[in-house]
């Protein structure tokens, strides 16, 4: 009996730990395919100031798909139904690309069954995320705006005006002042959203254009963003800086930061600064 006993225990003993090394292997296994899983995914970062072609080129360098598949992608039912969409104003309806502005700008684990259209859901979701109640109620309570997608416009703009972000309230206060005033906006920015390719500079008869985006033409905010924005700028937008500044010019000394002004006389003594600092 004791032999019998012993014999099992044995048996016992050789099965537990050949179904642990089974099971280890099997584990191991795993492993090695999460890692790869792993492997597979990029991440891709979208920076804040693209329009949608200039995002979609950013996927195509990533050889991730080709810009075709990416206005094909926003086409797609689930980027069409999306929540976000509902926040476009009845103008910004009419636009041809009625998602600008509205793909939220940072860095996007990428996995390899993510489709063209799974992307753009992804950077919706996130500008969902982004944008809380308290921020529509911040956009509701300014003059300047009627609803949240007009503060999407404005924060356009201000993330396209200044690369500093000690300065995005305050150019954004200017905005708001702007308006206040019933002044034209005067933006570089919606003109330059008027071509393909960044210009070096805007020139005098480019601020004669034609279109509902040239704020040097046109009353007000244009009709929807001209680009993508972080939320640095989103958060300038709906609380602007609080001073009596109409006017702003860079400083052309190599900061990106800008020069202000209260009146159309300082403002010229700024522009004539700016110019001096050019020339050195």
């Amino acid at each position: 009996m004791k032999q019998t006993l012993a014999a099992a225990a044995v048996l016992i003993v050789v099965f537990l730990t050949v179904f642990s090394g089974v099971y280890l292997l099997i584990q191991s296994n795993e492993d090695e395919d999460n890692v790869e899983t792993a492997d597979e995914r990029i991440q891709v970062t979208v920076p804040e100031g693209l329009t949608l072609e200039q995002i979609g080129a950013v996927f195509a360098d990533e050889n991730i798909m080709t810009e075709d598949e990416w206005f094909e992608a926003l086409e797609a039912d689930q980027v069409k139904s999306h929540e976000v969409k509902s926040w476009v104003s009845a103008e910004g309806q009419g636009r041809d690309h009625r998602l600008e502005g509205l793909l939220f700008p940072a860095t996007y684990t990428i996995s390899p069954e993510d489709k063209p259209a799974d992307i753009a859901v992804k950077m919706l979701d996130q500008m969902e995320t982004e944008v809380n109640d308290e921020t529509k109620e911040q956009a509701t309570d300014l003059e300047a705006f009627n609803d949240i997608y007009d503060a999407f416009i404005l924060a356009s703009i201000i993330e396209r005006e200044t690369r500093v972000d000690e300065e995005r309230a305050k150019v954004s206060g200017v905005f708001h002042n702007r308006i206040e005033e019933e002044m034209k906006l005067q933006a570089d920015a919606t003109v330059q959203y008027l071509f393909d390719e960044q210009q070096e500079r805007v020139t005098y008869e480019d601020l004669e254009i034609e279109s509902p985006y040239n704020t040097y033409q046109e009353e007000g905010l244009p009709p929807g963003p001209i680009s993508s924005f972080g939320a640095a700028s989103l958060n300038a937008a709906v609380d602007p800086g609080d001073h009596d500044y109409l006017f702003y010019v860079t400083k052309k000394d190599g900061s990106h930061e800008h020069y202000f002004a209260e009146t159309y006389e300082e403002h010229e003594e700024n522009i004539a600064r700016s110019e001096e600092n050019a020339e050195e």
